[in-house]
C-alpha cells in the first residue's frame, strides 16, 4: 500500500516519498507520463543549460503545483531535511570555487571573488529545484503506479537481459520505505528524550546525541527488510512469474497534451 498521509500528519514528517491524496489533473495524469516529463526536466537541470533552465522548469513546475492543488509550504518544506547540504555547498563554492570574475569581496576574515557567489547561488537553486521536482512526483504518485510506470517504460530492455522488475521493484520499496525509516527515526528520538537525552547546543553536542539513534535505527532497518523477504518467500514470490498489473494506464490527449508542452519548453531551453 503507498504511504497516504493526512494534510496535518504529512506537514510535520519528513515529506519525500509520501502521496498526497488529492482530486486534480495532476495526479489523474498517467503515471508514465509523469515520470517522463520528470526525467526530461532533471536532463535538462543538469545538462548545463544556465539559469534559463531553473527560471523555465521552475515556472513549468509551479503551475503544475497549482493545478495539483497541492500547498506550497507541504512542497517547500521538502526542502528542510536538507538545509545542512545547502549550507555546505553554498560555502564550499564560496571560499573554494574557480570562479574569479567580478570584484574581490572581504568579510569576517574571509576573501573571495563575487563570480564564486553567483556559482554557489546557481548550484543551489538546481539543487533545490531537483529535490522540488521529486517531491512533486511523488507528492501526486503512489509507490505502485511508479513502479509500474517504471516497468511499463523499461519493457523493451528485457530483450537485452535488462532485469526490469527488479529494478521497478527495488525502486518501489526504496520510496515505500522512506518514510517508514524516518517515523522509525523520530520514534527513537522521542525514546531518547524520555531518557534524558538532548539534541540541542553546539554541533558537536548534537553529533553525539545523534549516535545512540544510528544503530537501533540500523537494526531496525535490517529486521524490516528481513521481515519483507520472508513474507514474499512464504507468498511464493518470483520475479520471474507472469503477473498482471493492479494499475491501469490510459495515455489519453491530455497526456500528450502536457508531454508536448515539456518537450517543448525543453527544445526552447537546450537549443534557443
Amino acid at each position: 500500500m503507498p504511504a497516504i498521509i493526512g494534510r496535518r500528519a504529512i506537514v510535520k514528517n519528513f515529506i519525500l516519498g509520501h502521496y498526497f491524496p488529492q482530486e486534480s489533473r495532476v495526479h489523474s495524469l498517467d503515471a508514465r507520463c509523469k515520470l517522463l516529463i520528470t526525467i526530461v526536466m532533471l536532463v535538462s537541470l543538469f545538462s548545463g543549460s544556465g539559469w534559463a533552465s531553473i527560471v523555465g522548469w521552475a515556472a513549468f513546475l509551479a503551475v503544475a503545483v497549482w493545478l495539483a492543488r497541492l500547498p506550497a509550504d507541504l512542497v517547500l518544506r521538502s526542502l528542510r531535511p536538507f538545509l545542512w547540504l545547502f549550507v555546505f555547498t553554498t560555502a564550499w563554492h564560496i571560499l573554494f570555487g574557480v570562479h574569479t570574475t567580478g570584484p574581490r569581496i572581504s568579510f569576517w576574515g574571509f576573501s573571495f571573488f563575487l563570480g564564486n557567489v553567483w556559482a554557489a547561488a546557481y548550484f543551489a537553486s538546481r539543487m533545490a529545484l531537483f529535490l522540488l521536482i521529486s517531491a512533486v512526483l511523488m507528492l501526486t504518485t503512489s509507490s505502485l503506479e511508479l513502479m509500474d510506470a517504471v516497468q511499463k517504460i523499461l519493457r523493451p530492455l528485457k530483450r537485452f537481459g535488462v532485469p526490469v522488475h527488479e529494478i521497478a521493484m527495488m525502486a518501489s520499496l526504496a520510496l515505500r520505505f522512506i518514510p517508514v525509516v524516518v517515523d522509525e527515526a523520530m520514534r527513537l528520538q522521542k525514546a531518547q528524550l524520555s531518557r534524558g537525552v538532548r539534541f540541542d547546543g553546539s554541533l558537536v553536542r548534537r553529533t553525539r546525541a545523534l549516535v545512540p539513534l544510528i544503530l537501533p535505527l540500523l537494526f531496525s532497518t535490517f529486521k524490516r527488510s528481513e521481515e519483507l523477504a520472508v513474507a514474499m518467500e512464504a507468498r511464493c514470490y518470483d520475479s520471474r512469474a507472469a503477473r498482471s498489473s493492479w494499475v491501469a494506464f490510459h495515455w489519453q490527449r491530455p497526456e500528450s497534451l502536457v508531454l508536448a508542452a515539456a518537450l517543448t519548453l525543453f527544445v526552447m531551453i537546450e537549443f534557443v
